[in-house]
């Protein structure tokens, strides 16, 4: 079993508020944090290192012509996104995973990220 298997397992369970799936309700800046899928889609791995996670953002904020928000801040977004279900923090905060499935999500925030910019 992969990590990917157990964000699909886990995608098929009812959520409440706090997890819910609703990427276009997110800060264009959260929905380009969480562009970290594209990362965990290359990796059989749960979780990607922060810097990784730093690195796939401002990809994407490049790719979207936004630039990119200071580390501190990009910390506190991903806290938020942790608290509101998007994404699990492991390791202090050092590391980044996500409970639903990385094409899944991927695919829902390309279609939010059009209609945002």
């Amino acid at each position: 079993m992969t990590a990917e298997h157990v964000r699909r397992a886990h995608a098929g369970i009812p959520k409440g508020v706090n997890g819910a799936y609703y990427p276009s309700e997110l800060s264009l800046h959260k929905q380009l944090l969480l562009g970290v899928v594209e990362t965990l889609r290359g990796t059989a791995e749960p979780y990607v290192l922060l810097g990784e996670v730093y690195k796939a953002y401002r990809l994407a904020g490049g790719q979207h012509g936004r630039e990119a928000e200071q580390e501190p801040l990009i910390r506190s977004y991903l806290k938020d996104l942790s608290a509101e279900g998007y994404v699990l923090l492991g390791n202090g905060g050092a590391m980044v995973g996500t409970e639903f499935p990385a094409d899944r999500m991927a695919k829902a925030l390309e279609t939010t990220l059009k209609h945002a910019l």
